[in-house]
Order: structure tokens, then C-alpha cells, then sequence
């Protein structure tokens, strides 16, 4: 899978594969779209074409490059939601297809699309130490640590990557406990659909009426992922669930349990204005163009040092959400750091975050 928020390097040999010669330049094609991998548009969507003048001369000899930024905006991240416990498609991802022509000797080389590659692309990133290209191994859960707390009337989001290819089809279980309350299967068949590779397990905590714990297991040929939640239920505060895209481009979310404190902000102008008095209930100093913003800080209540991760990528994250009232609000994070606690150390761990509704108080757009 590309992740388009690191850099994504296309290398292209200098001499043509099927003929041997070396190219005195070449045209990278790329193609981007939703839906099938074998539905790809007919023209492509960008060419980029680059000299060779490298005057290396053999068939080793190569060329890169970075396609990240330039496949990045075809992706507008949106979140997707449910009621009840089900499967839902992500729809946050495209194809991205890759080729090249050359110019040689052979004029065949110049109309004959060699190199073809196409790859599902997200609005993931890559660590600094994690190299170029780093890929994510299918299919598999995409979301850090296995263990989480949750909320008793709220909701979880587990993200999965699909396989591309084959005949096995894919399940997943959400069965809680003791009692069974919530006791579901799904069969999920493979997929060469870009919007369908991505599903997300959603989670209606709220159908655990009494159960204390839900285990959520997604199974393959290739491996078991297990995901366990630990039902809390709080009685001084009204948790909330933050929603983002996570370093996959999946949406997860994470539950603050403890005190949430909102606060808004306000900005203004003003000018003086002469021959009406104050005196007729008449303003001298005249605002206008007042603004606000409005901004919350959340406590995340003790978690396991696991979460530790969870809370990076939340901070790294470009699209974040807080979901109440059945739907997604936009917020950004306002927090610049975290200092990751351990239990060795800290023996509790919780967080205090800040973040800002992501629009102002009067509507001006």
C-alpha cells in the first residue's frame, strides 16, 4: 500500500525492458481512480518525462521518482459511520497505477507501456526510521496495540485491510461477554475494489447492556487478528470518542473518559463613529467583524502504556473528529507534545489533550 503523506519513489530502469536499449529519456504515466484495479481511466492522470543524462550507460543503471505528493490529493479523507453493529466499506482509498514508455532506437519503445504497476493507496504515513516505500503486510487489523477501554454508551471503530486476491473469504466475529448480548458473525470475501479493501468493524458498545468485555476477531488463511474492549462504565463524566485518521488512513478513535472543559475565544474590530449619541442608546465604538472559536481540553481517564502509540498517531493525525450525537464534528488538536508515560515511572497513566472545533462560531463560508 502507498502511503501518500511519505514519499513514494517509482523506480524506473534507464534502458527499456523489453528491447534492451538504453533511452535517451522516458515518460512516467500515472493513473488514479476508485472502484476496480482492472477498471483503470483510459488517459492518465499525470506524465512526467526526464532525460537520461546520467551517460552510464548500462542496463543497471536507474532513475527515481517521488509520485507521494502528486497522488496525495485525489484523497479527501471523509469518516464513515453506522447505528448498530455491522461492516462498513472505508472508502479512503484509491489505485495507483504506474508505467513507463522510452525513447530509443526502437520506436516501439515510445507506445509500449513497460513497468506497469499498480498499488491501493492511502492517506498513511511513514515513520523517519521506517524507510522509503514501507509497506503494510494483508491482510491484517490497522490499528496499534489489541487491548482498549471503551465507553458503555459508546462506539468503536476497528479497521482492517483486506486481501486483494484469491478465493478465501474472510470473517469476522464481535461476541460480548459473559452473556453474549452483542454475538455477531460476518463473512468478508476478497476484494479488488479500492473503496471495499478497507473495511471498517463498527462497534455499538451501547448493545452490551450488562456484558463487561467484547472480543472482536478477524480471521484468514493467513493469521487470527484479535482485538479485546473492556467496558467501563463512568458515572461522574460523559466520556467522549475522538475520531482520526491513523498512520494507515484508516479512522480509529479513542475514548476520554474524565473531565471535558469547553472555552471559547473571540475576536473583533472596531471603529468610532461620530453624530449619534450615546445618550439615544447609540454606540460610539462600533464592533464589528466578531469571530469565535470555541476549543475543549479532555482527559483521557488511566490507560494501559500501550496506548502510548495510539496517542502519537493521534497527535500526528491530519483529520480528527469528535463523534457525539450519531455524528462526526471536524476538530484539530491543539496540543503541540506529549511526554509518553510509563507505568515504571508515572505507575498511572492518562493524558490531558487539548483541541479546537474545527470552524468558527458564526458561519462566514
Amino acid at each position: 500500500m502507498i502511503r501518500s503523506l511519505s514519499p513514494y519513489y517509482v523506480t524506473t530502469p534507464l534502458s527499456s525492458p523489453n528491447t534492451g536499449l538504453v533511452c535517451t529519456s522516458y515518460t512516467l504515466y500515472i493513473k488514479v481512480w476508485s472502484g476496480l484495479v482492472t477498471s483503470p481511466p483510459s488517459t492518465a492522470s499525470y506524465k512526467i518525462t526526464k532525460d537520461n543524462n546520467s551517460g552510464l550507460g548500462f542496463a543497471v543503471a536507474s532513475d527515481k521518482i517521488n509520485i507521494s505528493r502528486i497522488v496525495n490529493d485525489f484523497i479527501e479523507f471523509e469518516p464513515q459511520s453506522g447505528s448498530s453493529t455491522t461492516i462498513l466499506n472505508g472508502e479512503n482509498q484509491k489505485w495507483v497505477q504506474t508505467y513507463t514508455t522510452y525513447e530509443t532506437t526502437d520506436p516501439a519503445d515510445s507506445t509500449t507501456a513497460q513497468n506497469i504497476s499498480t498499488e491501493l493507496m492511502s492517506l498513511g504515513y511513514s515513520y523517519g526510521n521506517e524507510g522509503v516505500n514501507n509497506d503494510i503486510s494483508s491482510p491484517s487489523i490497522l490499528i496499534p496495540a489489541q487491548e482498549y477501554k471503551v465507553y458503555r454508551d459508546g462506539i468503536f471503530i476497528v479497521p482492517i485491510l483486506l486481501n486483494e486476491s484469491g478465493t478465501n473469504t474472510g470473517s469476522v466475529t464481535v461476541k460480548s461477554f459473559p452473556t453474549n448480548e452483542i454475538n455477531l458473525n460476518f463473512l468478508i470475501p476478497n476484494t479488488t475494489n479500492s473503496d471495499e479493501l478497507v473495511k471498517y468493524i463498527w462497534v455499538n458498545v451501547s448493545e452490551a447492556l450488562i456484558d463487561t468485555s467484547i472480543e472482536i476477531i478477524y480471521s484468514t488463511s493467513f493469521k487470527v487478528n484479535k482485538v479485546s474492549l473492556y467496558i467501563e462504565d463512568e458515572c461522574k463524566y460523559t466520556p467522549i470518542d475522538i475520531c482520526f485518521q491513523n498512520k494507515d488512513g484508516a479512522l480509529q478513535n479513542v475514548t476520554f473518559f474524565k473531565e471535558r472543559i469547553e472555552r471559547m475565544a473571540t475576536d473583533s474590530s472596531q471603529f468610532e463613529r461620530s453624530g449619534l449619541q450615546p445618550s439615544d442608546g447609540f454606540h460610539q465604538f462600533v464592533r464589528f467583524d466578531v469571530q469565535g472559536r470555541t476549543s475543549f481540553s479532555a482527559n483521557s481517564g488511566y490507560i494501559d502504556e500501550s496506548s502510548n502509540e495510539v496517542f502519537r498517531q493521534l497527535l500526528l493525525s491530519e483529520r480528527i473528529y469528535i463523534y457525539e450525537n450519531d455524528q462526526f464534528t471536524p476538530i484539530n488538536i491543539s496540543s503541540k507534545s506529549i511526554t509518553y508515560k510509563t507505568r515504571q515511572k508515572e505507575r498511572l497513566i492518562n493524558y490531558d489533550l487539548n483541541f479546537d472545533y474545527s470552524y468558527n462560531q458564526i458561519n462566514n463560508i
